[in-house]
Order: C-alpha cells, then sequence, then structure tokens
C-alpha cells in the first residue's frame, strides 16, 4: 500500500466517533489533545455560519434601509409616469423590479430614467433588474411576475371605470 494511502488509513482508523468532549475549568474550555483536531474543525464551522448570519442580517437592515426607500422615493418623484412598483423574487443576477407606467404603452422617457436608476443602484451595490410593464389589467402582471409573492413597493390608487 502506498504510503499516502497508508496514512489516510490509519488516519481512519484513529479517528474517535462520538462527540467532542469539553470540559470547563475556571471559566476556561480544555480540550484533550486527541479531541482538538475535531474541536477545531467544529469551532471553525461555527464561527463561519455565525459570520455569515451577522453578514446577511446586516445586509437585510441595509436592504429596509437603503433600498426599499430609495426605490420608493424614486417611485414618488416620478409619480406621473409610474402606476405602480413591485420588487419580485430574486434571481442570482439581482434583485427583480417591476415598474407598472401610467400609460398602457411602453414610455421611453420612463425607460430611460428606469435605466438611470439600474446604474445608480448598481453604483450603490444593488445589482437590479428592472422592466417596465406598460399599465393594464391587474392579471397582466401574471404575464410578468407572481404579484402575491412580491413586495409592493408603491401604488397609486386606479379611479374606478367610469369615474375621473
Amino acid at each position: 500500500m502506498p504510503d499516502f494511502l497508508m496514512g489516510v488509513r490509519m488516519a481512519q482508523l484513529t479517528r474517535k466517533k462520538g462527540p467532542v468532549h469539553l470540559r470547563f475549568d475556571g471559566g476556561k474550555v480544555l480540550i484533550t489533545p486527541d479531541d482538538y483536531p475535531r474541536f477545531s474543525m467544529a469551532a471553525k464551522r461555527a464561527v463561519k455560519v455565525l459570520q455569515r448570519q451577522k453578514v446577511v442580517e446586516e445586509r437585510v437592515q441595509q436592504f429596509n434601509d437603503e433600498y426599499l426607500p430609495l426605490l420608493y422615493r424614486w417611485c414618488v418623484d416620478h409619480r406621473a409616469k409610474v402606476q405602480a412598483c413591485y420588487l419580485g423574487t430574486p434571481s442570482p443576477h439581482g434583485l427583480r423590479v417591476f415598474v407598472v407606467s401610467a400609460t398602457d404603452q411602453y414610455d421611453f422617457d420612463l425607460g430611460d430614467e428606469i435605466s438611470r436608476l439600474g446604474l445608480q443602484l448598481e453604483r450603490e451595490g444593488w445589482s437590479s433588474n428592472i422592466l417596465q410593464i406598460p399599465d393594464g389589467e391587474e392579471e397582466d402582471l401574471l404575464t410578468f411576475f407572481n404579484p402575491d409573492s412580491s413586495l409592493e413597493v408603491y401604488a397609486q390608487a386606479k379611479a374606478a371605470p367610469g369615474k375621473g
């Protein structure tokens, strides 16, 4: 048997099963030398999980404090051209934003404004795919995204038919 395989086999034979037993002495953790490699691996994994969780929590806070208010303010600033704005389920390529225009046709001026918004969000670290959808029936939105599983960031009340 080659030497490197012999070393792997010996490690498998000497690997201890069961939990790492910790002892505490005066508030200090004591680990037996045999258990230390397994303890070290478990501790490193635990620390990585906690670090990732902290990063996720911080990013969610930034999303709530920065991204959503920025998107809402943009919609309010462009309310003459924006009927509604939804945040769909994220894709691997970024956040998916659906801007419903106030007209039933594609608004090229609004498209330019949306492009500028996309660049601003990208510069601020929020990769966003923003799609303009012409105004229409609520069922038409289903062609693009599921409103039931999205966040409605902004919406203007629609006038009832025949009222104005």
